[in-house]
């Protein structure tokens, strides 16, 4: 199966107080706040995910911009935060005997799905840092910059889990604040906006969300 990288931004609400500094944005996806943490176990049926908005109908990026993810193709995704960490849950629709998995080292995606999520550190949609999971479950996590290009020697220590089942794969996060190291953009409600950029292998699905 040949894979493309997708492109998907996405701006995420949080409760936080930061600086603000103005920034373009796609649409936003209400991150809702929990006293519960997910177990990281990549299965989704924790009672926290339940009631956490869901970011879903992407817009294809590569090869064909402009194409809508299919509904037996897409993805979901939904976050959740508390006081130390961001959590990530996702859902990719896929057959399941199409979803590749090999088995490679740490911070190599090989021959594989995979899904991923690039914190925009400043605002600047140049510098951030990235943290990705194949299907096999295997790590990549890099930082990003207009001089470094993507700098995959950056290792972060955060959570993630996989599983592969009947209606395709799905994949949590656990990624400590001080990790992802955002300046948010303050709203008019009190909130705070997080630019996320999501990457997701797939020859079905790329795009802006």
């Amino acid at each position: 199966m040949k894979l493309f990288f997708t492109l998907l931004i996405l701006s995420v609400t949080i409760n936080y107080s930061y600086a603000q500094t103005p920034a373009p944005i796609k649409k936003k996806l209400q991150a809702q706040r929990t006293t519960i943490s997910p177990k990281i176990d990549g299965i989704l049926d924790d009672a926290v995910w339940e009631k956490a908005p869901i970011a879903t109908d992407f817009i294809e990026n590569r090869p064909v911009p402009g194409r809508v993810e299919p509904k037996e193709g897409r993805t979901e995704i939904k976050i959740l935060y508390d006081d130390r960490a961001i959590y990530i849950a996702a859902r990719m629709y896929d057959n399941p005997d199409s979803v590749v998995h090999e088995l490679v080292s740490r911070d190599n995606i090989g021959n594989a799905d995979f899904i991923g999520i690039v914190f925009d550190t400043f605002l600047d949609g140049v510098n951030g840092n990235g943290f990705y999971v194949t299907a096999a479950g295997v790590q990549f996590d890099a930082k990003y910059s207009l001089i470094g290009d993507e700098d995959s020697n950056w290792n972060a220590v955060w959570e993630s889990n996989v599983k592969i089942d009947d209606k395709g794969w799905t994949a949590e996060f656990k990624i400590l604040i001080r990790h992802s190291v955002f300046r948010a953009r303050t709203s008019k409600t009190g909130g705070s906006t997080l630019p996320v950029n999501v990457r997701v292998k797939t020859v079905k699905l790329s795009g802006i969300l």
